[in-house]
């Protein structure tokens, strides 16, 4: 039998899913992370090795054959952005797959897997925004746009983290005199635990990165929650949030042609699912009518993971699946 495997590798955990050519889901598994920005490129080669592994032999034991042929793997993995990479990684590859990575394997990334699930194939625009920010597009031809999503130190406007850091920046100036009196100032102080604000610079310079990244981005939710009591430094970070958003989105409808007069938008990430975030959308559906007359909202179709296995079809068979679960 023909098996297609996705499978969808990002900075929390790794989850594969293989199915049938129809698309019927048949295993499924998860282990831990494969983000090769922080993990070794040798290490994440063992991982993908045991995660195709098991959903193969799953797959044996429950027709009872061994004789299982795997037409494509698409490996949607955080940190495969740069081709030397990928490249170096099918090469670890080589010999230890119970596929062969020369022609049945390909390497993209975690948030072009996020864009295939959350569209299913089809035309429109997904804007991610969590502890990082991306926007993805794509039209009814496959071809692709992306805008931002440059990590912590060169972009991601808009994200979890950048809400954050604005925020720890408006106290110290706050702090300073410099800036407008805010109450982000004594809720920054309750959540890193000091007594003075000036003491807060410490706390983040000694943090390595990834720990910096994710505490910064945790304070999101209190400029949310500030931001609704009516704190005017705290709306003005939430509302410059939603244009940069508004900004990104736009910036990627433009790149492409789109057929249709309403533009599918898929909404995604932490900081789209806060309950307090309706100033923030105003501020992106303002900026975003700027760029296209027209849209509407979408839920997500599929995962990341179903994501790389509608890839997976496409490159086997030139041709789309919908993955149901069986």
């Amino acid at each position: 039998m023909g098996l297609l495997i996705g499978i969808d590798g990002g900075g929390t955990n790794t989850r594969g899913i293989a199915s049938d050519e129809s698309g019927n889901i048949m295993a499924e598994t998860t282990k831990k992370s494969c983000n090769l920005n922080t993990l070794d490129l040798g290490d994440a080669a063992a991982r993908l090795k045991d995660v195709i592994t098991e959903l193969v032999n799953d797959i044996g034991t429950k027709i009872g054959t061994k004789e299982i042929e795997v037409e494509m793997v698409v490996l949607a993995l955080a940190g495969a952005e740069r081709k030397e990479k990928r490249k170096k990684l099918l090469e670890l590859v080589e010999g230890e797959f119970p596929v062969d990575p020369s022609d049945t394997v390909d390497i993209i990334t975690d948030s072009r897997a996020s864009l295939y699930g959350s569209l299913g194939g089809e035309e429109g625009v997904m804007v991610n925004s969590g502890t990082g920010a991306i926007a993805m597009a794509q039209d009814d031809k496959g071809n692709l746009a992306r805008a931002d999503g440059w990590g912590y130190l060169l972009g991601d406007k808009g994200s979890g983290y950048w809400i954050g850091l604005t925020a720890i920046i408006k106290a110290l100036e706050a702090e300073d005199g410099r800036g407008k009196e805010t109450s982000l100032e004594s809720k920054l102080m309750d959540y890193y635990e000091i007594n003075r604000m000036k003491k807060i610079i410490p706390v983040i310079y000694e943090k390595k990165e990834s720990s910096l990244v994710e505490s910064v981005a945790g304070v999101a939710p209190i400029v949310f929650e500030e931001a609704s009591t009516g704190d005017r430094v705290a709306s003005s970070i939430i509302s410059k949030a939603g244009q940069e958003l508004g900004r990104t989105a736009g910036a990627v409808i433009k790149k492409l042609d789109y057929k249709g007069d309403t533009v599918k938008i898929v909404l995604k990430g932490g900081v789209f699912d806060s309950t307090k975030k309706e100033p923030m959308m105003e501020s992106f559906e303002a900026e975003l009518s700027n760029h296209v007359s027209r849209w509407t909202y979408a839920g997500p179709k599929y995962s990341p993971a179903e994501g790389a296995l509608i890839k997976a079809s496409e490159l086997a068979r030139g041709q789309l699946i919908s993955p149901e679960w069986s």
